[in-house]
């Protein structure tokens, strides 16, 4: 087993650090350039931050210039509508919607954001 020294570890750690600076950078993929689905689009949230303000639903209503729901978006009463036993669902109408759980070994509610994958 061959003992590595101070000198050979630091020659190393050049080497390495070299070929990482000149390596040439590859551009990362942003939204324009992207080819394979030109009319999609992405969100990244967050969910454990979510306070169930429903500000993603007013946003992609807005973006997507689809009409204003029947209840604005700061009402929360929505949260407590049942459809054939099912809590909210997106639709034509609403791209993003939020559904609030309350989860029995907390106090505390639990909101689920669900986004046109149930069109």
């Amino acid at each position: 087993m061959s003992k590595i020294t101070r000198r050979r570890f630091l020659a190393g750690s050049a080497a390495g650090g070299a070929a990482l600076v000149l390596t040439p950078a590859q551009k990362a993929l942003a939204s324009g350039s992207f080819e394979g689905f030109p009319e999609g689009m992405g969100v990244l949230v967050d969910l454990t931050r979510c306070v169930g303000c429903r500000t993603c639903e007013a946003a992609c209503n807005n973006e997507q210039n689809l009409p204003e729901p029947a209840k604005p978006f700061d009402d929360t009463s929505v949260y407590d509508e049942i459809h054939h036993g099912q809590k909210r669902r997106t639709s034509d109408k609403a791209y993003t919607i939020v559904n609030r759980y309350e989860p029995k070994d907390t106090d505390e509610p639990l909101y689920r954001k669900v986004q046109c994958n149930q069109l």
